[in-house]
């Protein structure tokens, strides 16, 4: 993460199909969520994890490794 600039949601997300072998080249496009749950008093009850979209369009990038 320190070399490349992942962010931790970023490489969390990482999966192997994201490993261009033929180019050795890795491809940012998923990252890893955290959503709070609320209630109809908007207390946390609970947390959905799961694949999200990035943060901004320019963070979709590959990168050579």
């Amino acid at each position: 993460m320190l070399l490349t600039g992942l962010r931790p949601e970023e490489a969390c997300g990482l999966k192997w199909c994201a490993i261009k072998e033929d180019t050795n080249e890795l491809s940012i496009n998923n990252a890893y969520k955290d959503s709070p749950i609320y209630n109809e008093k908007y207390k946390v009850i609970g947390h959905t994890r799961g694949d999200g979209r990035l943060k901004t369009p320019e963070s979709y990038r590959t990168l050579p490794f």
